[in-house]
């Protein structure tokens, strides 16, 4: 059948008692931020003198980008194999589905771990620069590969359950009031200010209560997460820094991962 080659799936593996789809979502994404897509496609095997994980990405890389593929999806097989010899099924443990992000930040240090060349791609790609104030006087300088956002507490549906009673905030308003305000949240005991934005913005919304344990996560995956809307404008500006405002950039959404609840 056709394909748009890049825009094909990750389908499962040989190990059918591991859950492997926060994996995927993350090998797809990667494939998307252009310089990262185009390290990886370029990429050579030089008599195996590199990691060997930075070789298995690049091949799934490739086989998502190739527009020669005899079937439209590709497999994760090669990859998830490696993950369980080299690191001790790190991201397989009891076969459970891990959180993205943790994938994510996982992968991103162990590609760049002694490797000067993928690491230099992906600082300039996604790595951005927050000030944190320690003190009154005080401040220190923190990277960061993404940006998490704390959404606000919304009550459960009033009576009708009724959708249009789900709180709805604005991407770039959330942004803004949580790392682009001189005054301190009340919210936050620490303060976190924009420094330097990255070209490709990595943003995480944390859905579920810190203080929900991981059981009461599965029984009621719907009921205990947080239903804001996040509202994602086509465009989106925002100043460099908090100092820089004049500096702006615009971001469109690359990609968007998303959680998918199976009934039982």
């Amino acid at each position: 059948r056709e394909y748009t080659n890049g825009f094909i799936g990750i389908n499962g593996n040989n190990h059918s008692s591991q859950h492997t789809d926060h994996i995927s979502v993350i090998i797809l994404q990667l494939a998307h931020i252009n310089p990262i897509r185009d390290y990886f496609l370029l990429h050579q095997d030089d008599n195996g003198s590199r990691s060997e994980l930075i070789d298995i990405v690049s091949l799934i890389i490739k086989r998502i980008w190739s527009p020669t593929l005899l079937r439209p999806h590709v497999s994760s097989s090669e990859l998830i194999d490696h993950l369980m010899v080299k690191y001790n099924s790190v991201l397989l443990k009891g076969g459970h589905l891990y959180n993205p992000r943790k994938v994510l930040i996982w992968l991103i240090n162990k590609l760049i771990q002694n490797n000067t060349e993928v690491s230099k791609v992906f600082m300039q790609s996604c790595q951005g620069q927050l000030r944190q104030q320690l003190e009154s006087t005080r401040t220190k300088q923190i990277s960061f590969w993404n940006l998490t956002l704390n959404l606000p507490r919304s009550s459960f549906f009033k009576d009708g359950r009724n959708v249009n009673d789900l709180l709805q905030v604005n991407l770039g308003a959330l942004i803004k009031e949580k790392f682009y305000s001189i005054i301190a949240n009340e919210n936050d005991s620490t303060t976190y200010q924009m420094e330097r934005l990255p070209k490709y913005l990595i943003i995480y919304f944390n859905r579920y209560d810190t203080a929900i344990n991981n059981t009461i996560k599965e029984m009621f995956p719907i009921r205990n997460r947080n239903q804001t809307i996040v509202e994602f404008s086509t465009e989106m500006n925002l100043s460099n820094s908090i100092t820089q405002s004049k500096l702006k950039y615009c971001y469109k959404l690359q990609s968007n991962v998303i959680s998918q609840v199976k009934s039982n």
